[in-house]
């Protein structure tokens, strides 16, 4: 995905995403943990960022972030 965004001209300089149980993978990955809420603001118009909302499952979220 990353590339195929910078093969479309996009200019991507981090990366973030949600995981609860996932935690040496994306550590191992590069990835280090960051404010969910942060992330859920830069992120609000997605859909999964809405459902987690709607559903009262945000709190429960652990949210990653890497520099590309």
């Amino acid at each position: 995905m990353i590339n195929l965004a910078r093969t479309a001209g996009m200019s991507l300089s981090e990366a973030w995403l949600f995981s609860r149980r996932s935690d040496p993978f994306w550590q191992k990955a590069g990835f280090t943990s960051a404010d969910t809420m942060a992330l859920a603001v830069a992120l609000a118009s997605t859909h999964q960022v809405q459902l987690f909302t709607e559903s009262g499952q945000l709190g429960r979220e652990v949210a990653w972030s890497r520099k590309l």
